[in-house]
């Protein structure tokens, strides 16, 4: 990409023009609960009242882009709360 920033011309166009190109490789998401989310079963999961919060480090982040697509895909009850520092900071994840 340092071509495009000093002005050559790439076979795709300005390169300055993408916000993100994507990457190609594949990536496995999961999303897992400890028993102190009070969640003991996927039925549990998703009969529960009141949705269940899940930590994110931020779009773009796997913690936050699975959950949304799984919360998008199968109408789960789920409260997605940003601005973790990183997966060791997620309180569902902790044991």
């Amino acid at each position: 990409m340092s071509g495009p920033r000093r002005g050559a011309r790439s076979r795709l166009g300005d390169a300055r023009k993408y916000q993100w190109l994507g990457t190609p490789t594949r990536e496995n998401g999961v999303c897992a609960l400890t028993k102190a989310s009070g969640v003991t079963s996927a039925q549990h999961g998703l009969a529960a009242r009141a949705p269940v919060k899940l930590g994110s480090v931020g779009p773009g982040g796997a913690t936050h882009d699975v959950v949304k697509v799984l919360q998008a895909a199968l109408n789960l009850p789920i409260h997605l709360v940003r601005g973790d520092k990183g997966t060791a900071e997620i309180p569902s994840t902790q044991s």
